[in-house]
């Protein structure tokens, strides 16, 4: 359920690939965009966002984070598909 009427984000660089910064990456919550942020080189940035109004607000929120680009990295043993790290994703009042 939705306690809150903000998102608040907190995104890093993959500081084994800079060369991906700046970053730009775009930010929809339950479909609809809320804006965008830019992940700089060597910060983590801080965004935060008004929440629509949901058409229920007993449903879950949901966020989407859709960089303009990423790369494929061994992490763990597994390939997986990075673009940059997320430190904090929070819906906050």
């Amino acid at each position: 359920a939705r306690t809150g009427s903000s998102l608040d984000l907190e995104l890093a660089p993959v500081p084994e690939r800079l060369d991906l910064t700046p970053l730009p990456v775009s930010v929809e919550v339950d479909g609809q965009q809320v804006g965008a942020a830019v992940v700089p080189r060597e910060a983590t940035i801080h965004e935060r966002f008004e929440l629509p109004e949901p058409e229920d607000p007993l449903a879950p929120v949901e966020v989407r984070l859709i960089p303009y680009r990423w790369v494929a990295l061994p992490i763990h043993g597994l390939t997986q598909l990075v673009s940059f790290k997320p430190v904090r994703i929070a819906v906050t009042n």
